[in-house]
Formats: structure tokens, C-alpha cells, sequence
């Protein structure tokens, strides 16, 4: 499923005062697909968190539609995520 258009400029997030996410740059067209593929552990799902407003940019803008959304409540986003986990059933 492709995500929102949008335009996020020089966003950085930090947990527990350690950046984890640094100056990213992410632009996407309308019905564009886009994969973020990785290491674990390199911040793929806290980008997903932050364009779904899920987290707080400590700083940077995030806009859809060409709307700054930086302080939008995550309903008014319209985005959905479904994260994904490789045990359906609990061990």
C-alpha cells in the first residue's frame, strides 16, 4: 500500500535524549510505492511512526498534501499502518 504524498524535510526524532533518526529527507508522489528496507534497528519503523504522527518530530517538518502536519492529531492524517510481525501465534 503506498503512503501518503508528501514532503518530509530535515525530520530527526530522539528516544530518551539519543537520536535515532537523523536529518531524513523523504519526498513521495501520490499512488507512488515505496519500500524502506534495512538493518534492523536503523530506524525504518520510527520514519513510519513519524508520517503516521504516531511520534513527535523533535524537529524538521512533515507535510501532506502540501499541509504541515508537524502538531495534526494522528485521525486527521488519514494513515494507516499494520505493522508486521513474523509470529501470528504467540510461543
Amino acid at each position: 500500500m503506498p503512503l501518503a504524498s508528501g514532503r518530509r524535510h530535515n525530520v530527526c526524532e530522539a528516544f530518551t535524549s539519543a537520536a535515532v533518526v537523523h536529518g531524513v529527507n523523504l519526498e513521495i508522489a501520490d499512488r507512488e510505492f515505496v519500500i524502506l528496507m534495512g538493518p534492523s534497528r536503523r530506524g525504518k519503523t520510527a520514519i513510519l511512526r513519524m508520517v503516521a504522527g504516531f511520534e513527535n518530530l523533535i524537529s524538521g517538518d512533515s507535510a501532506i498534501d502540501g499541509i504541515v502536519a508537524n502538531d495534526s492529531e494522528q485521525k486527521d492524517r488519514d494513515i494507516a499502518l499494520m505493522f508486521h510481525d513474523y509470529r501470528l501465534i504467540p510461543a
